[in-house]
């Protein structure tokens, strides 16, 4: 990567953490497939949730052939635009298979219909760290957390109800100064 590339690389982070107020990994420390979706490893993962403490997080995850999940993916998009100036970050969160040249073609098609400007990641994992570690057994699954990291909330599968997400989000910011 030459210069002017890494130069514009910083501006378009620049962009991004302005949009969705919280820190971003340097470039190197993740692949960067497109400005809309980072590649993470489950550790990049957890200190970008450590870097937004202070704000309100919902992370959504989804997988690219869950049609519940697209269904629902524009209700989060939506719940960040309307409360993202309440301290309110999303961070949507694929679990489909990141080796998979055309599934992240597709993934990425869908971010940019969404209009989805939080922070998008694919997990660069195996599905047992989904299982084991994240404790999603299904899609779609949400999880809330307030401002200081601490998990308010988590929907799977059937429980997924965003009119109630949206009514915790309210709780939650609400609830923090």
């Amino acid at each position: 990567m030459d210069r002017l590339d890494r130069l514009g690389l910083w501006i378009i982070m620049g962009m991004v953490t302005a949009i969705i107020g919280g820190p971003l990994l340097h470039p190197a420390d993740s692949e960067v497939i497109d400005p809309n979706l980072r590649v993470l490893k489950y550790p990049q993962l957890l200190e970008e949730l450590r870097l937004a403490r202070g704000r309100i997080v919902l992370v959504d995850c989804w997988m690219e052939t869950c049609i519940p999940c697209k269904r629902g993916f524009p209700k989060v998009i939506a719940m960040q635009r309307k409360y993202a100036q309440d301290g309110l970050t999303t961070v949507t969160l694929c679990l489909t298979d990141p080796t998979d040249r055309a599934s992240r073609e597709r993934i990425r098609g869908f971010l940019r219909q969404q209009q989805s400007t939080g922070l998008n990641v694919l997990l660069d994992e195996p599905s047992d760290i989904c299982q084991t570690k994240l404790r999603v057994d299904s899609v779609p699954c949400l999880f809330l957390f307030d401002r200081s990291g601490r998990l308010l909330h988590k929907w799977s599968n059937d429980e997924v109800d965003y009119d109630q997400i949206e009514q915790r989000v309210i709780a939650a910011i609400r609830s923090t100064p």
